[in-house]
Order: C-alpha cells, then sequence, then structure tokens
C-alpha cells in the first residue's frame, strides 16, 4: 500500500467516524463514574453493583433506583447487560434478579418481535430471518423438535441468534463454583416472579426510601412487552424449552437455595 493509499483509506474510516457529541458526551461521563467509584472505594466506601440480566425485571428497578445511587450505606451502580461477575471487582457487593428461563424466553421473543428492541448487531441479519420465520415464541419453540429438519434447524438457529433468547446464565455468572467463590459479596438476589416484594427488602439493605416505588407496570420505563403478543406455551414447547435451557433450571434452583442464606445475612445486618 502506497502513502496516497494509506491517506485515502484514513480519511474514509475518518469519516467513517463521524464526530457524535452525544457520544462524546456519554464517554465523559463513563470516566468521570469510573473515577468516582476508584475514590469511593479508596476511602473505604462499600459498592453495590447491580447486574442486569435482560428480562428479568432489571429495567424497573434500574429505572427506580435512578436518582438514589447514594446512600448511607452504598454507592450504588447500575450495570449494563454487557457487564459479568468477573468485570466487578472482588470486595465489591452485588446484586441481581433472575427470571423462570421459560417466561424470560417468551418475554425476550415478544420483545424483539415488537421490533422495540432491534437494533444492529453481530447477528441481526439471521435475527431478522428467524423472527420473519417464526410468528410466536411458542412456534418457534415447538418448532426445535420437528421431524422437519430444516425447521428444526432453522428453530435452532433461532435460538441461537435472537438477542436475549441466545444468552444463558452461565454468560453471567460463569458457573455455580465462580459464584460460589464470590458469594461472600453477594448482597441480594431476587426473583421477576416476586418483583415487588423482593424489591421492597433490597430497599431495606440499600437504605433507600420506604416510599419508593418500582414504576408503573404497564410503563415504558417497566419495558414490559405489549398485551397483545401470545405469552402461551404448550406442552410441547414447555418440555423442549426445558431441555434446551436446563443449565438455566439448575442454576435458576441453586440461587432460590443461596437466596435463603445470603439475603437473610443482609437483611439481619440492617435490623442491627
Amino acid at each position: 500500500m502506497t502513502p496516497a493509499d494509506r491517506d485515502i483509506r484514513l480519511h474514509k474510516l475518518n469519516k467513517a467516524k463521524k464526530f457524535s457529541p452525544e457520544r462524546f458526551l456519554r464517554q465523559i461521563q463513563v470516566n468521570a463514574e469510573k473515577l468516582n467509584l476508584r475514590l469511593y472505594r479508596l476511602r473505604g466506601g462499600q459498592i453495590a453493583n447491580f447486574l442486569h440480566i435482560p428480562k428479568t425485571g432489571g429495567s424497573a428497578v434500574k429505572n427506580a433506583l435512578t436518582g438514589h445511587l447514594g446512600t448511607a450505606n452504598f454507592r450504588i451502580h447500575l450495570r449494563g447487560h454487557s457487564c459479568h461477575l468477573e468485570d466487578i471487582p472482588v470486595g465489591d457487593k452485588f446484586f441481581f434478579f433472575l427470571r423462570d428461563p421459560q417466561q424470560r424466553f417468551v418475554s425476550s421473543f415478544n420483545h424483539k418481535k415488537d421490533g422495540r428492541g432491534r437494533w444492529k448487531h453481530a447477528k441481526i441479519k439471521e435475527e431478522t430471518a428467524a423472527l420473519a420465520c417464526f410468528d410466536t415464541a411458542n412456534h418457534l419453540a415447538e418448532s426445535l423438535s420437528s421431524e422437519d429438519d430444516k425447521i428444526r434447524q432453522a428453530a435452532e438457529q433461532g435460538m441461537r441468534c435472537i438477542e436475549h433468547v441466545n444468552t444463558f446464565y452461565a454468560d453471567w455468572f460463569v458457573s455455580k463454583e465462580y459464584f460460589l467463590s464470590r458469594s461472600a459479596d453477594a448482597l441480594y438476589i431476587g426473583f421477576q416472579e416476586s418483583l415487588d416484594a423482593d424489591f421492597n427488602q433490597l430497599k431495606q439493605i440499600l437504605n433507600l426510601p420506604e416510599t419508593l416505588a418500582l414504576p408503573a407496570r404497564d410503563s415504558k420505563k417497566a419495558n414490559k412487552n405489549p398485551n397483545q403478543l401470545p405469552t402461551q406455551l404448550t406442552a410441547r414447547a414447555q418440555h423442549n424449552l426445558a431441555q434446551w435451557y436446563a443449565a438455566d433450571y439448575d442454576f435458576l434452583t441453586f440461587c432460590r437455595d443461596q437466596a435463603v442464606d445470603i439475603n437473610r445475612r443482609a437483611l439481619a445486618t440492617v435490623k442491627q
């Protein structure tokens, strides 16, 4: 490549990467937040990280906590979907919510089918094709055991490329063994099925105002899927999903057991 060719290529790259004031300001905010957290740790402060697993009620929790990130006990750090337990420094506290894998699957599929969660990612073409191929979440789940090879393979491809549908709890927690190695940092485990009650307990632990409430279920802040999209699953679909998400069900059961001691420990500290 000649110097002239290199200059042309650089010019094209720079042109493609147009300056975005919004992105620039956001990066400044992110860097400032990182600096504040480091200073807070150096002063001996305790940070409570919220791990946001998609379609588990996390959007409602984050919207409720926004504006209340500093409490007498903690500095709350609201993490994004891409943050995993491995990304949280040892010694930092963390809390999260989980959901029945089949219900999480339906919510994820409908979120994408509705078009509200569509954005360009690595598998957007495959995702778009899968969403066009399967009318409902039940259709996709049932097709996993189709006797037609093409339909079954298309369903498996859909499960691997539709965003959030293609994720597993191990993506955030690695394994039960790794979770146990970090269990001393676990502050609270909540579940989407008991979101309101669990959030009330979380408020006590974080020393948040009693009046603080989750957004209404039909609010955009709750990121709830439209009611018109079907959510029912046949016995065949449930069987297929139970097999596909077997590891997630194992981890969910594990976390329900762990939550008994972890949540009790945290609540006992509040009452002292």
